[in-house]
């Protein structure tokens, strides 16, 4: 029983074997974010467009532009690395709130928008840059057509003069899609949609132990939310996507549910590592398995223009 204890007490001294404590060291990691929200090359590479989020993977002429909000941004490392293994260059730019959408205002309730103009310089960049071959469009969705967050206390606001009389946000969402797919649809390049993620409503944290065999509290377990409620939050979103790229079959889709749920449940852990490194915006190793989906659409040829 000594002997036990004394086990015991040294395996919880020293935070669990070394074998465990290797394996929440690298399950900790994905919650960094170091130099990944803003790089210094992006910023003298195009000062106009230094933005919240302005990445650059290479010192070199870009390839594939990442435009949208925080959640593309959360696509930048995953996209950075597989454009490597191909002699891509990415650029990132985008804003914290901001649809990927000509001429769209995004902002919460009682603020000053800060999305319309940003965006169009970065869209107009896009389109109009002659090494860019392919443009890849991202960001939340659910929250911008209903104006709420998932367990968030949202109150966000989108208009647009495309859409003056819009009678709720997903008029304004679906006028700056249409509009945003048919002028980038003319410049002869590649143009990628991505859904957006699955929204998780939790932190993941709560999905890995403070220290390996714990007593303190176990784990989040299952680390998901049922399927059932992305579906729910999602239907009249994923119904706007839906009608939206049919009348623009060129646009390639990506959607990331097809990977991160099953049939019944949304996880946030995938091969016991973490897909999400908070509530709502990918870890590095979720950005990885996500660039794959979009990697396999990318244009690798000249744009035609």
């Amino acid at each position: 029983m000594i002997v036990i204890a004394g086990v015991g007490y040294s395996t919880n001294l020293n935070n669990g074997f070394s074998f465990r404590q290797e394996r929440l060291i690298e399950a900790n990691l994905q919650f960094g974010w170091d130099g990944l929200i803003f790089n210094q090359d992006c910023a003298n590479a195009f000062p106009q467009l230094a933005g919240e989020h302005c990445n650059l993977s290479k010192r070199a002429e870009p390839t594939i532009a990442l435009l949208g909000d925080s959640h593309s941004n959360a696509l930048y490392p995953g996209l950075a690395q597989a454009a490597d293994s191909n002699d891509d260059v990415v650029v990132n730019f985008a804003r914290g709130g901001c649809t990927p959408f000509f001429d769209v205002s995004s902002f919460e309730r009682g603020k000053t928008d800060y999305c319309a103009d940003y965006t169009n310089r970065a869209l107009e960049f896009s389109e109009n840059h002659p090494s860019v071959r392919t443009i890849v469009l991202s960001s939340r969705g659910p929250l911008y057509i209903t104006g709420k967050g998932y367990n968030e206390g949202y109150d966000w606001v989108l208009t647009s003069p495309d859409a003056p009389n819009a009678a709720n946000f997903s008029e304004v969402f679906e006028a700056g899609m249409r509009k945003t797919f048919s002028r980038l649809s003319k410049s002869g390049k590649t143009i990628i949609f991505v859904i957006d993620v699955p929204e998780m409503g939790f932190n993941p944290r709560a999905c890995v132990p403070a220290r390996p065999w714990s007593i303190t509290g176990k784990p989040k377990d299952p680390c998901a939310i049922p399927r059932s409620e992305y579906d729910l939050r999602n239907t009249a979103y994923r119904a706007i996507v839906e009608k939206v790229a049919a009348s623009f079959p060129t646009v390639k889709v990506v959607d990331p549910s097809r990977i991160l749920c099953d049939d019944e449940y949304c996880w946030a852990m995938r091969d016991g590592k973490l897909a999400y490194r908070d509530d709502d915006h990918l870890s590095v190793f979720g950005s990885s398995i996500v660039a794959q989906q979009i990697f396999s659409n990318v244009s690798h040829g000249v744009a035609a223009r």
